[in-house]
């Protein structure tokens, strides 16, 4: 996903976090003359009217009336982190496909901003804690064979019966019976444990742009303390909640160009009509720009369709016309040429856009050369 990408939970929509410098003074998030809704200290709504706005240290500030005309605060410049475009309420937070802004600073808002799109899931995996713990449950596990080994070596030569056989008396089975029970346990443990490391390594690592963008968060909006948001920064040990997607790489680069079109280009309008739905527009009222995931899928696989039709269309248009120069060195040099050029083109795309496995792009790529082959002789047989 571009710098970042947001979407509510289920909603696949798409989204980047800009940083500073790329969007020094984001768009103030209210009007002269709006409406917004004020979070009183004693945890009442107050719907207010923006009577004026202007860009502070650290963020839009707002003068404000109420709905008798009478300034609000006695008239003192209110944060934009006082107001919501809806009634504040939790449940409008906990439950999710609110807007960021929606939920109040510190941790509510920061759990918002991470649940807001699937490519912001991003977490620690603990990888060393994950080893002291696992190294922790092994040597349990190696205290506990060692004695069962002592156990068995001594009975072998005291009374190899207890050894050769299960039918043993209360007093010489109890001891190991306990024994086992406590292997068992520990063994569940540390079976548990490594199953869920295992799980935990199988995770994608987050995509660089996605990582940028809550680094831009972080920094930007800073929600809760440097000392608590320090795990961002673990980047080595960070994995996201995001399946791994068929068409990943040309996801990224086109929302790479749509945020370059829209910040360097001036085409935010066009930008904005094209792949951002009214619902994704509503998702973040700050700088986080929202693209709705379906339309970005639909142009994704556009290029792809134009992509197997000029593979498909252009070898055969060139080795149709040089048919009728077939048998000279030029020709069959051409010939060969075209077909090693777009069997790599064929070969690059499978490896780019699908996720197939190297014995399925080489039979792919055999297959696809084999069509041009045949098409050429098919022309070649037309022709005389």
């Amino acid at each position: 996903m571009a710098s970042g990408q947001a979407t509510t939970q289920g909603s696949g929509d798409r989204a980047y976090w800009p940083a500073t410098g790329e969007n020094a003074i984001p768009p103030a998030g209210f009007k002269d003359g709006g409406k917004a809704w004020l979070r009183k200290s004693n945890g009442e709504n107050l719907l207010v009217t923006i009577a004026a706005s202007r860009k502070g240290h650290s963020g839009w500030e707002y003068k404000l009336k109420d709905k008798e005309g009478n300034a609000v605060n006695s008239g003192a410049w209110t944060s934009e982190d006082d107001l919501n475009v809806r009634m504040y309420s939790i449940s409008a937070c906990t439950h999710g496909r609110a807007a960021v802004e929606s939920c109040p600073r510190g941790y509510p808002n920061f759990a918002a901003f991470l649940d807001s799109d699937e490519s912001f899931m991003v977490y620690r995996r603990f990888g060393y804690l994950q080893s002291r713990l696992l190294l922790e449950k092994q040597d349990e596990l190696r205290k506990l064979e060692t004695t069962l080994d002592e156990w068995d070596e001594r009975d072998g030569k005291q009374d190899p019966d207890k050894v050769n056989r299960r039918d043993l008396s209360e007093e010489d089975a109890a001891p190991r019976r306990a024994l086992f029970v406590q292997i068992e346990e520990k063994f569940r443990d540390y079976a548990s444990l490594l199953t869920v490391a295992q799980q935990l390594v199988s995770f994608n690592k987050p995509a660089a742009s996605d990582y940028k963008s809550i680094i831009n968060y972080m920094n930007q909006v800073a929600p809760v303390p440097k000392r608590e948001a320090a795990w961002v920064r673990c980047r080595e040990d960070l994995v996201t909640l995001r399946h791994r997607r068929e068409h990943a790489w040309l996801d990224s680069g086109i929302e790479h160009l749509l945020k370059f079109l829209q910040q360097r280009m001036g085409a935010k309008k066009i930008i904005e009509y094209l792949f951002r739905s009214p619902e994704t527009k509503q998702k973040c009222q700050g700088p986080g720009v929202y693209y709705d995931h379906e339309r970005i899928n639909n142009f994704a696989s556009g290029i792809i369709i134009f992509a197997i039709l000029t593979l498909l269309v252009v070898p055969i248009y060139v080795l149709y016309h040089l048919v009728a120069d077939i048998g000279t060195s030029r020709s069959d040099a051409i010939c060969i040429g075209v077909l090693l050029v777009f069997t790599l083109a064929f070969s690059a795309i499978l490896s780019l856009f699908t996720r197939a496995r190297r014995h399925e792009i080489l039979g792919s790529a055999a297959a696809y050369e084999m069509a041009l082959i045949c098409t050429a002789l098919l022309c070649l047989l037309i022709t005389y």
